[in-house]
């Protein structure tokens, strides 16, 4: 299957806790360009990867810098907010599952349901990448092993040049059809912060 000739594929996730899915996949992830920006080494554990699951989240989702799609959460937020007005019983019970970026780290994951689909996290953290983690994951019960640490430290240093690269990226103007995205960098202040994280991975 291909999503704007995007080859789709996915693998089975059904039996695994999602905590150790998203917390497994998390530490094997490399932080991308701006992400360096709020880029922490450390390795999420299956309690942290909980928390952001399950929406109580919100405070430590800040501190990780958390972009992730939260449109079911809100509208089960709205179906209890709906629901109290109608004086009917109601859990805000409520999962956020989708996930763009973590902590600086590029995920472009989906953990809702027994299938992960790999492709765009595959893009960014390599070939194959979201298959290893899961396979290892099923073995070991690990989320967090000495091999992906070190893919991890390797993709990152990968990924650091590519974002000194990006940093000398011109402004471009890009035309599809009648429409045009206008490209046109960082300001000042926000290339300083960026090259001093870098440089600490780079160290």
């Amino acid at each position: 299957m291909s999503k704007g000739g995007q080859v789709m594929s996915r693998i089975s996730i059904e039996g695994l806790d999602k905590a150790a899915v998203l917390a497994a996949l998390y530490n094997r992830a490399k932080p991308w360009r701006k992400g360096f920006l709020r880029y922490d080494p450390t390795s999420m554990t299956v309690e942290e990867a909980q928390q952001i699951i399950s929406g109580r989240g919100d405070d430590l989702a800040a501190d990780l810098g958390v972009r992730f799609v939260r449109t079911r959460g809100l509208i089960d937020r709205l179906r209890g907010f709906i629901n109290r007005l109608r004086g009917k019983e109601t859990t805000d019970t409520y999962q956020y599952l989708r996930y763009d970026y973590l902590n600086g780290r590029v995920m472009k994951v989906d953990l809702e349901g027994d299938e992960l689909e790999t492709s765009q996290y595959n893009t960014y953290n390599g070939e194959g990448a979201a298959e290893t983690v899961i396979e290892q994951l099923r073995q070991t019960g690990e989320v967090d092993s000495a091999k992906s640490r070190a893919l991890h430290r390797a993709l990152t240093r990968e990924s650091a040049e590519d974002a000194r690269r990006y940093l000398t990226e011109p402004p471009t103007v890009k035309k599809t059809g009648d429409r045009a995205v206008i490209t046109i960098g960082l300001d000042e202040h926000t290339r300083e912060e960026l090259v001093e994280a870098i440089e600490k991975v780079r160290e």
